[in-house]
């Protein structure tokens, strides 16, 4: 079952990553009334106005310009925005699959000794 939990938070993770790609090419390729009207689009029903989705785009590409100049890249900004409100998906961390797979499998493991345990020193009534 160990395994089981790491095959499915790598899945996660390699899914996040292919959306990423795919996130990062649409917003490099959209113009400003595509990305005003996608934002406003996820934001419009909670009240947003599209003057509002003006502003939040300009702050959002002013931070993912801000991110790709202190760290090379990264998923903050529009994409990060687009990727956590548009898609809901958010990045995996290494270890996070690797302590999946541990939780899941100690948890299997006890749950599996307990009965085991349990009828051992059980005596057996005749």
């Amino acid at each position: 079952m160990g395994v089981g939990g790491y095959f499915s938070t790598k899945a996660e993770r390699d899914n996040y990553r292919y959306l990423l790609h795919k996130t990062t090419q649409q917003v490099e390729k959209s113009c400003r009334s595509a990305l005003e009207k996608e934002i406003l689009q996820i934001l419009g029903p909670y009240g947003m106005t599209a003057e509002e989705s003006k502003r939040i785009l300009q702050c959002l590409e002013a931070s993912e310009r801000t991110s790709f100049e202190s760290t090379a890249g990264g998923d903050s900004g529009l994409v990060g925005f687009f990727l956590k409100f548009g898609n809901g998906v958010e990045n995996i961390a290494t270890w996070r699959i690797y302590a999946s797979a541990i939780t899941i499998g100690i948890s299997y493991l006890i749950g599996g000794l307990i009965p085991m345990v349990r009828t051992h020193f059980t005596p057996f009534k005749d």
